[in-house]
């Protein structure tokens, strides 16, 4: 399928949205790390079911949006390792699955995407 994109600019945060022109896509890993937060439930700052992944410089990924969710706090991924499948949870909408992607620059801003508590999934 096609692969479109929308990117803005947060505070400190890099965020990506990506239209993914299919269903059922696997989410893999941009970077090696250590998942940190794999929930399906709460607001997620609309991004839905997340998968948080900090990796060894400090910063962390969300990749949001997802249908299933693959793995769990606690497991170390390396680049590519699926993580979870495409999907259209939280304000995700269209025809296709979606996939949010936000960068930060360090665990601290996590709170204000998937609230505090979230280590431990």
């Amino acid at each position: 399928g096609e692969i479109t994109w929308e990117m803005t600019d947060l505070e400190r945060t890099c965020s990506f949205t990506f239209r993914l022109g299919q269903k059922n896509v696997n989410i893999t890993a941009i970077k090696a790390g250590k998942v940190i937060a794999a929930k399906s439930s709460g607001y997620n700052k609309g991004l839905g079911h997340v998968v948080v992944v900090e990796h060894e410089d400090g910063t962390c990924a969300i990749y949001g949006y997802c249908s299933d969710i693959l793995v769990k706090a606690g497991d170390t991924v390396q680049a590519g390792d699926a993580l979870a499948i495409s999907g259209k949870t939280g304000l995700a909408g269209g025809d296709d699955d979606s996939l949010a992607l936000v960068l930060i620059d360090d665990k601290d801003g996590l709170k204000d995407w998937i609230g505090s508590g979230f280590l431990g999934g």
